[in-house]
């Protein structure tokens, strides 16, 4: 799975986690790697690996050029415990070297939206409750920062009573609305095959967010938002449903309403093990996405990739 973003001078980085594949569980890790392109993302060239350890990363500019990783938690085995603190990282020359540090809280941020002023602000779930016991929250937390690495943190109030959910992706759009899409587990179930995704909006800067609703077909997930330099609004996802891959709708309307019977299909995957696509808009305003997907069924030991592809909408 992999994060991306794009330079002041058009430069592509992209950060993208790699299993080490130990044998031995207690030194299995996720590293995660750094790449860059000047030509558009058809060539790349491996640059530095981050210190982080870790799975999803998000990875954003700020208008000064310094970018900022997240990850979540990369190790998983004997003695770890969930809810630890997110990895993060910023670099303040394009991606060469990385100083570490950590964010309190366990929702890590899904992407994270560079604002004029030069800030960054993300929105994740104050408290998911994915196990169904009733310990999570409802609602909304912004993260927001003018470094990238000290962060202050306020509440926003969503207009539901469930808790089952996480993995927020937000925007900011021109009219000054923030859209957040919500990875929820449909009430009464269990398993992956049983998510879906919400959307809800702020007019307000992120303190009270309007009743979600569902915006994508049952096991579509890992949405990302994006308003496109024409108005429209580009989610792209995972299906996690036959057929798989990753895939994209669009929006005429700011976020109201989504062709969601005619979706694009960006790349197809042999397995349901797809995720996590991104997508960024070039300045020629063909579109770039980064994804994750079973590439081999039969080709130990990793049968996933990361990959690329440049489109544009019709």
């Amino acid at each position: 799975k992999a994060g991306i973003t794009v330079l002041a001078d058009g430069k592509l980085v992209l950060a993208t986690c790699r299993n080490n594949n130990d044998p031995e569980p207690t030194k299995k890790r996720f590293l995660i790697h750094v790449y860059e392109s000047r030509n558009g993302g058809l060539d790349w060239d491996k640059i530095n690996q981050t210190p982080l350890f870790g799975k999803e990363p998000s990875l954003i500019a700020m208008t000064d050029g310094t970018l900022v990783l997240s990850a979540q938690r990369g190790y998983f085995g004997p003695g770890s415990q969930a809810g630890e603190s997110i990895n993060m990282a910023r670099s303040t020359d394009g991606g060469r070297t990385w100083e570490r540090y950590t964010l309190p809280g366990a929702d890590y941020p899904r992407n994270m939206i560079a604002q004029q002023d030069g800030s960054l602000v993300f929105i994740r779930a104050a408290k998911s409750d994915w196990t169904g016991r009733g310990d999570g929250s409802p609602h909304l937390q912004l993260c927001h920062s003018t470094d990238g690495k000290n962060w202050k943190f306020s509440a926003g109030t969503v207009d539901w009573d469930y808790a089952a959910f996480g993995e927020v992706s937000a925007i900011q759009l021109k009219d000054g609305r923030l859209l957040a899409a919500l990875r929820r587990q449909i009430p009464q179930t269990k398993g992956e095959g049983f998510e879906d995704t919400v959307l809800t909006q702020s007019t307000d800067g992120g303190q009270h967010w309007s009743r979600p609703v569902v915006m994508v077909n049952t096991a579509e997930v890992h949405v990302q938002l994006l308003e496109l330099a024409d108005g429209r609004i580009l989610a792209t996802y995972s299906n996690y449903h036959l057929p798989y891959g990753a895939y994209a709708i669009v929006s005429q309307d700011g976020g109201k309403t989504w062709d969601r019977d005619r979706p694009i299909r960006l790349a197809a995957s042999a397995d349901l093990y797809v995720g996590w696509p991104f997508t960024v808009q070039l300045k020629d305003q063909s579109l770039l996405t980064v994804y994750a997907l079973t590439a081999y069924l039969l080709q130990p030991p990793e049968t996933t990739a990361t990959e690329v592809v440049r489109w544009r909408l019709p």
